[in-house]
């Protein structure tokens, strides 16, 4: 989700980044009459040491967003658009939108702390609300392509090697860089040959089940059952956000009766009747 939120925003990102020759100097990405994109505008878009995977064409495309906005813009500058009234009201609009939304999030959203005994007292006054909906099983998993793999490090399982080793050794499955641990899943998150067989596989068992490419192999370390009451930690997300949400909500409000009882502030819902009734009539 990080990632698709990332993609989504960052060619607006671009697309609203708009730079001058005169900007400190760095390599010149792309250039549209005087206006310039460097090295160092990409740097403030595209985040330093994080976990998306942006690859060089996806960048590519984010500076060619910019270089065709950047021609419809000065073409639209040229045709004198932006002096439009109706633009000229939007435009203050997105300041007005832009700079309430930052004087919130350095007065409101950036003091907001939930501590731990915040997070259990909600857990334990809410916890009818925490009904696990589907069985959830915890899984370590290796695949390989053969029956003789398969059934050499089931041997080796049983005799006592660790699932771990054996799984970043051998498997063919992205999770043996986990040592085989699938984590929790649900049993529609599972290939179908395995969501068959886990409800039906003993805990801490070592299975060995064919698949389409080869075979698997299996343990079950827990299972957690549908219709129990989710564990603290698997809706710790969940309350941070809405405790978080709680109190953003009533700082926000203790906010707007500070200013409005510190302020000028009229209101004539006798008007809005007046259109009301206006409209139903006509």
């Amino acid at each position: 989700m990080k990632k698709l939120l990332f993609l989504i925003l960052l060619p607006l990102i671009i697309i609203t980044f708009c730079t001058k020759e005169d900007k400190p100097d760095s390599p010149i990405v792309a250039k549209v009459g005087k206006e310039i994109f460097t090295m160092n505008d990409l740097k403030q878009v595209i985040p330093q040491n994080s976990d998306l995977d942006i690859s060089p064409l996806q960048i590519q495309n984010y500076i060619k967003r910019w270089i065709e906005n950047e021609l419809v813009y000065q073409e639209a500058l040229v045709n004198g658009f932006e002096k439009d009234s109706d633009i000229q009201k939007g435009i203050e609009k997105l300041i007005r939108d832009y700079i309430v939304v930052k004087y919130l999030e350095k007065n409101i959203d950036q003091g907001i702390e939930v501590t731990e005994a915040e997070i259990e007292e909600f857990y334990q006054n809410n916890s009818s609300e925490f009904i696990r909906p589907k069985d959830l099983y915890h899984i370590q998993l290796i695949a390989v392509t053969t029956y003789r793999e398969a059934n050499a490090i089931r041997s080796s399982l049983v005799s006592g090697q660790k699932f771990e080793d054996l799984a970043r050794e051998h498997s063919l499955d992205e999770s043996r860089e986990n040592g085989g641990n699938l984590g929790w899943l649900t049993l529609d998150e599972l290939p179908p040959i395995l969501a068959e067989k886990v409800p039906y596989s003993g805990i801490n068992i070592i299975n060995r089940i064919k698949s389409l490419d080869g075979y698997y192999v299996i343990r079950v370390i827990e299972k957690r059952s549908k219709g129990e009451t989710q564990t603290l930690e698997e809706v710790r997300d969940i309350i941070t956000w809405r405790v978080k949400a709680w109190k953003r909500e009533n700082k926000y409000r203790r906010l707007i009766t500070y200013l409005s009882e510190n302020s000028n502030v009229e209101t004539n819902y006798n008007i809005i009747q007046e259109i009301y009734s206006d409209s139903i009539s006509n």
